[in-house]
């Protein structure tokens, strides 16, 4: 595995991994998706957690007007 280092291998892993995301939760039952239990967030748990971080880090970003993460 490569690790990315340049804006468009990040952007590319970012669209590899996002795809197999959304096929994975295409493919998944409503049961499978809910599972988890005090120890273990459910993968609609994980997904929403990821969701409502994104939103807020994106924001965060354009009100800043930096156009970069994590400053």
């Amino acid at each position: 595995m490569i690790i990315p280092t340049t804006a468009a291998q990040i952007a590319e892993a970012l669209h590899e991994v996002s795809q197999r995301v959304a096929n994975a939760v295409r493919t998944a039952s409503a049961a499978q998706l809910e599972a988890g239990d005090a120890d273990s967030w459910s993968a609609v748990g994980y997904l929403k957690h990821l969701i409502i971080s994104v939103k807020l880090r994106y924001n965060i970003i354009s009100r800043r007007g930096t156009g970069r993460w994590g400053t």
